[in-house]
């Protein structure tokens, strides 16, 4: 009895850790030559708004957060973007807390002056 309660606490403890949220800071990487935003249960609605400014700026591009849910603290509940471009939707995800703890999720994109060479959607290790 005692080696099986050892042995049910032991597998209880270690079903909790893998179960714990990973560490994952908003990645926000925007330049004239890519969109690099991966975002996570950490990303604050300020940090969405300062990605939305840049792309804009920098890629003539609307980035659009409509439907997101935040919580008290500014962070991410539950998110939906869309990236378009001359009113044109090109990239889209949506993604809940429970999710976004575990990876990434957000839109990539490469382009060679005014080439789009590469876009993803989606989720990310």
């Amino acid at each position: 009895m005692y080696i099986m309660k050892n042995v049910f606490l032991f597998t209880t403890v270690i079903m909790m850790l893998a179960c714990e949220a990973k560490e994952l800071p908003t990645i926000n990487n925007i330049s004239t030559k890519q969109i690099d935003l991966k975002c996570s249960h950490q990303t604050t609605r300020s940090e969405i708004e300062d990605a939305q400014e840049k792309i804009k700026s920098m890629h003539d591009m609307d980035l659009s957060y409509e439907g997101s849910q935040f919580d008290d603290n500014g962070k991410v509940a539950f998110i939906k973007m869309s990236l378009s471009y001359d009113g044109e939707k090109v990239a889209s995800f949506s993604a809940d807390r429970m999710t976004l703890q575990y990876k990434y999720y957000g839109i990539v994109l490469e382009r060679k002056g005014e080439v789009v060479t590469y876009i993803k959607a989606g989720v990310f290790e």
